[in-house]
């Protein structure tokens, strides 16, 4: 299929506060603002499907402006569009998928609607144009000219903006609402959906305001007050005495200058004065104490005092964790991921999905996620082919635009202001998602949450495992940021003294209802406080940068609190087959011995497990059965007790009493995990009553009547959930590893080139969150698998004396849409005050308290984890590794990494590598299906070269930063499209020569960029091109082909003779000269007098890369100098050097239905 290129038209924004309104796709009314009219924005589109279609546009484009009715247009405004709306330079851009041509333009009032001109009359036609655009471009395979037309409509001076027509859905996604003309004061909000529970986190500056102590950490000092004056049951009898003696005496309040009681200031600990001099008392009786009631009252205290610090000031940083109401009427931060549908007027269920209706359901009884509703959303729908939702005749996509909505909508109704009877609507949007969430997945929830609300702004930068990380970072700093960063630095390490650094590498492994999610951060803290003149006022305080960095992350996206309730279940299940099983032949089997008699209390086995053992068999096979929880004997015999499975089940009545079985043992389940799960937790016992409800659910069960209390054994309890817990540790312990033996590595080559040593990794912090962090069992797995020993005997994993373990308790479930709330709130105001500024951007040059830059860049820069293909005993070999540094593949910035050239195989199948031998299928490319879809017969000699005679067809692989993958193949070495403005350096300084013609070329001294000035004023030249010959007085010619070892196509045509060429990367950034970027370039002889040879334009914040080819044109390009492509396979066969670029195809990852609680078969 030829390319074809095509531009289309769109309305900057969804909010017809633009300007610019959409009333179809070639038609928009344009009304007048403030600073001018709006105009669309134009995009350069390409049809057609399959390969890389990289087609190169000639600028500028042309226009041609008229009247529908043929009459005359406005000469001024006519000219106006073709200035302002087209770009004018002279320039050719390289085009692979949509780009934008024309954006952020405005036409002057004036020009629109003269002030001369009589005021417009009610019913008068507003001005309308056509406006036809063209702007020619060449393929590998044609050159053309693309079109497109457009009616811009001018709107009556003064006419506000109206909602334009509704959108109608899309055959995938549904809009739930539409949010133009809404307003809002640039708030935005976090949504967590969650497996099991979700959360949402709102920031609001103009509502949520700073106080003085946040309410958060009052409410923390509350707590420690109302505990150490209960007093604890600890407390030593002295204590005791003092407490009674304090809450029967007066308080003084000196603020107000009045006395209370003590037990009456107990009792208003919410009134600030109060808790103050409650504190202050309890401060007072310290310092008055004897020696051991001082050290019982100092380990109280600064445990008490350090919850409060590290009790993130949410109020500080705008934050608002939002609640929803519960089924028993109470809020909840952290509602059941269950939706339930509303009771419809007469009974009739609308026909289409858009127009149903849901509530949350929130948590059950007892505070535990029940799985009442329809459960198990996010589950099916973050699949490449959703599940079917049980009970529901909606898709899962649905359900989750529904679900997403209500999240949503719960958030914005706390915004409503009463005086204005408005409430905002969200114009952004931040979703997290799970770590190992595959990119096709990825993009499907982006465009089902922006469908679903009507078109705002969707944020997807933050998956659930570094949110988490971000969290804990935000808590390290505290409310007081002076204390806060004394805090950060007293617990990092010192690695560095000019300028000062500290570091600290933390682990973070965040459990969930449905998903691990694991982080590793380094935190970088650097003291960047400027010396101070005489002139200059120092008052209190540092300035210091803080550098978090994504080290890697990886996760599962099946092992969470859900599985461990599902193997609790079952265990249970086993108990009460053990317990209560009947006295009579085996379930639909007759006894073969008369003396013995059969069933489970039958003396013997049936099966492999032993009579009344099925609870032992359970648990002591729990790693070994872990991917179907039980083996399938074990299965049949529990089903057959006590069927709990309702998929299937055709019967209605026996449907719903198998379900409701299921969901009240699920319940129980889940309440003795949690039971046994608690720190210093003995047995526990399955009570007679809720064991009566199970059984009474339905008739069909093979159970007898429950006597008396049934016991769980807390040991067995820990075999059963230990082999989830130690995969989970297993993951972040290799993830630990892979880092630090790459920086081992890294300090290996270091050492070998003279260069000095970066600090030694070490693990400093490991913190749990999510709904599974609670388990103490957790935390002594975690601590098992990362202090294991090295193959060496040495400390593989950075552990060392100071390392510090810890469990978030109080917000285990909102730490991921708080984190991901913070980092984007953190990165909005990045770059407000120039902290390199010698005067840190401050009026007056007075540092007065501590300040801190804080630079988010790190948790983007770098792969985040290891691909590679999967062979025999599927192994996975890294081609792509966590921390490979992010390059800029195109003009456009794209970020990613390559891999070098590869052998190429039939098939070839990438992998995300997890860590405990688990990966998960990424990408893959079958040549045999590639070929048959282009109808092309590949040729053996050039697909399939002998093996080691690096011939024929290689790949690469190139991921971007979304984690798409994408394989490159190329027949032979790959040649390069270079083009652009350039600098001629033949002949430009003496014994500079080069000419295409000869077999040789010469450059007498290093090509060199500009790189400013040093201490003493003296030009930094770095080199980019090295001398033709080490000698640098002499002028020797050499082989171009030694030299110049690349090939070079200026076009795209077939005809055109490579030139050879040579690349290098660019290491500083473009100088700022006039405010224009440019790069200078010099050759510098080495005899202290450097030749200027030109300059070359560059992108401020861009990477940058050179070539120069063999007439001796110097240009410089932004990203990766573009490979010459190829449209086709067979293209890629005929053609040496070109390069085909396609995105593999998804994987083919099955859902293990044995860990779906929803799926009805349990």
């Amino acid at each position: 299929m030829s390319t074809e290129l095509t531009i289309s038209f769109r309305a900057p924004h969804a909010d017809p506060a633009s300007g610019v309104v959409p009333l179809g796709r070639r038609h928009f009314r344009l009304h007048t603002g403030p600073e001018g009219t709006a105009l669309p924005e134009v995009v350069l589109e390409q049809e057609g499907t399959g390969g890389s279609r990289m087609v190169t546009v000639h600028l500028p484009a042309r226009i041609e402006v008229i009247t529908p009715s043929g009459g005359l247009v406005p000469a001024q405004l006519a000219q106006a569009l073709a200035d302002c709306w087209v770009p004018q330079q002279y320039t050719s851009i390289t085009v692979e998928g949509p780009r934008t041509l024309s954006q952020d333009t405005l036409l002057p009032t004036a020009l629109v609607h003269p002030p001369s001109a009589p005021p417009a009359a009610a019913g008068d036609e507003p001005l309308r144009l056509d406006v036809h655009w063209s702007v020619d471009y060449a393929s590998v395979e044609r050159a053309g000219t693309a079109h497109g037309s457009v009616m811009l409509e001018f709107a009556p001076l003064g006419e506000e903006p109206s909602v334009a027509p509704r959108p109608e859905d899309d055959d995938e996604f549904l809009t739930l609402r539409d949010i133009t003309g809404s307003t809002h004061e640039h708030e935005f909000i976090v949504v967590d959906f969650g497996t099991t529970a979700s959360t949402a986190t709102l920031h609001d500056p103009t509502r949520i305001r700073a106080q003085l102590v946040d309410p958060a950490q009052a409410r923390s000092l509350t707590g420690l007050l109302t505990d150490l004056l209960a007093p604890p049951a600890d407390a030593p009898a002295e204590w005791r005495k003092e407490v009674d003696a304090l809450l029967t005496g007066p308080v003084a309040l000196p603020r107000r200058n009045v006395e209370v009681t003590g037990a009456e200031a107990l009792a208003r600990l919410g009134d600030s004065d109060v808790a103050d001099a409650l504190m202050l008392r309890v401060e007072a009786l310290r310092e008055q104490a004897g020696p051991e009631l001082r050290r019982w009252l100092n380990r109280r205290l600064h445990a008490g005092y350090a919850e409060v610090i590290g009790t993130p000031p949410l109020n500080r940083h705008a934050l608002r964790a939002v609640e929803y109401p519960d089924d028993s009427g109470r809020l909840t931060t952290a509602p059941a991921s269950a939706l339930r549908e509303v009771e419809y007027a007469e009974g009739t269920v609308p026909e289409h999905p858009r127009d149903r209706g849901f509530v949350l359901c929130g948590n059950g009884p007892e505070g535990v996620p029940g799985v009442e509703g329809l459960t198990g959303i996010k589950r099916a729908a973050l699949q490449l082919t959703p599940e079917p939702v049980a009970d529901s005749d909606m898709s899962a996509d649905h359900l989750a635009q529904h679900m997403y909505l209500l999240l949503v909508d719960g958030a914005e109704q706390t915004t409503y202001n009463p005086a204005l009877n408005t409430i905002s609507r969200m114009a952004t949007v931040v979703v997290t998602y799970p770590t190992t969430i595959l990119p096709e997945v990825k993009e499907k929830l982006e465009k089902l949450v922006r469908t679903a609300l009507g078109g705002p702004r969707v944020v997807m930068d933050f998956d659930e495992g570094l949110a988490a990380g971000l969290y804990f970072l935000m808590g390290d700093l505290t409310d007081n940021l002076n204390a806060g960063l004394e805090s950060l630095r007293a617990r990092c390490r010192r690695v560095g003294d000019k300028p000062p650094t500290w570091q600290r590498i933390m682990l973070v492994i965040d459990i969930g209802g449905g998903t691990t999610d694991i982080a590793l951060l380094r935190l970088t803290l650097v003291d960047q406080t400027p010396d101070l003149g005489d002139d200059q006022e120092f008052v209190a305080g540092r300035d210091y940068r803080l550098e978090p960095e994504l080290l890697g992350s990886t996760g599962h996206e099946r092992l969470g609190g859900d599985l461990l309730t599902l193997q609790v279940l079952y265990w249970i299940k086993a108990r009460l087959v053990d317990e209560l099983s009947l006295q009579e032949p085996s379930f639909g089997e007759e006894s073969a011995d008369d003396g013995e008699g059969g069933g489970l209390d039958a003396p013997g086995r049936r099966g492999d497990v032993p009579r009344r053992a099925y609870a032992d068999a359970v648990a002591e096979r729990a790693a070994d059965e872990l991917d179907t929880i039980v083996s399938p004997e074990v299965r049949a015999v529990l089903s057959e007790a006590l069927p709990t499975d309702w998929a299937g089940i055709t019967d209605p009545a026996e449907r719903d009493a198998r379900r409701t079985r299921f969901e009240l043992l699920w319940r129980l389940a889940e309440l003795k995990k949690r039971e046994l799960s608690a720190r210093g937790a003995g047995d526990a016992v399955l009570e007679p009553e809720r064991v009566a409800d199970i059984l009474n659910a339905g008739p069909n069960h093979r159970l007898g009547t429950v006597q008396g209390q049934i016991t769980l054994d807390a040991g067995q309890f820990a075999k059963l959930v230990q082999p989830v817990l130690r995969r989970a540790a297993s993951l972040g312990a290799d993830l630990v590893r892979g880092s630090f033996r790459r920086a081992h590595e890294e300090n290996e080559e270091r050492r070998a080139k003279g260069l000095p040593e970066l600090p030694e990794p070490l693990l400093d912090q490991v913190v749990l969150s999510g709904r599974t962090s609670r388990m103490a069992q957790l935390e002594g797995e975690v601590r098992a698998v990362l202090r294991q020993k090295g193959a060496d005997g040495g400390d593989g994993l950075g552990w060392h004396k100071n390392t510090e373990l810890s469990a978030e308790v109080k917000y285990a479930k909102q730490v991921t849409s708080l984190g991901a709330a913070w980092a984007h709130s953190v990165r909005n105001v990045a770059g407000q005050v120039e902290h390199d500024r010698v005067d840190g951007g401050r009026a007056g040059a007075t540092i007065r308290l501590s300040d801190l830059d804080i630079r988010l860049q790190g948790l983007f820069s770098s792969l985040p984890c290891d691909f590679g293909p999967r062979g025999h005993m599927d192994r996975v070999t890294p081609l792509l590794r966590a921390g490979d540094p992010y390059v800029e593949l195109d003009t456009s910035g794209r970020l990613g990494v390559r891999t070098g050239w590869n052998a190429l195989s039939r098939t070839l199948s990438i992998h995300r590598y997890l860590g405990s031998g688990d990966s998960l299928q990424w990408g893959a490319f079958d040549l045999a299906l590639a070929a048959s879809a282009e109808g092309f017969a590949p040729a053996r000699s050039v697909w399939r070269p002998p093996s080691g005679s690096r011939r024929g067809v290689r790949y690469q692989i190139e991921m971007d930063n979304r984690l798409v993958p994408y394989i490159l193949l190329c027949n032979g070495p790959a040649h390069l499209l270079v083009d652009g403005p350039s600098v001629p350096l033949h002949g430009a300084a003496p014994g500079l020569v080069f000419d295409a013609d000869l077999p040789g070329c010469s450059v007498p001294g290093r090509v060199c960029v500009d790189a400013g000035t040093d201490e003493h004023g003296v030009r930094r030249l770095v080199e980019v091109f090295p001398p033709t010959s080490p000698d640098l007085a002499g002028d020797a010619v050499v082989s171009a082909e030694g030299y110049l070892p690349e090939s070079f196509h200026p076009t795209l045509d077939l005809h055109d003779p490579p030139v050879p060429g040579r690349v290098a990367a660019i290491p500083v950034p473009p100088t700022d000269v006039n405010n224009t970027f440019t790069y200078e370039f010099f050759l510098d002889r080495g005899d202290g007098a450097p030749v200027f040879l030109g300059y070359l334009p560059a992108v401020q914040d861009g990477r940058h890369h050179a070539t120069l080819d063999a007439h001796g044109q110097l240009r410089v390009h932004r990203g990766l100098v573009p490979y010459l492509p190829a449209e086709k396979l067979r293209q890629v066969e005929e053609v040496p050097g070109r390069v085909l670029r396609l995105r593999m195809d998804p994987p083919t990852n099955k859902l293990n239905h044995h860990w779906d609680p929803n799926s009805g078969r349990h």
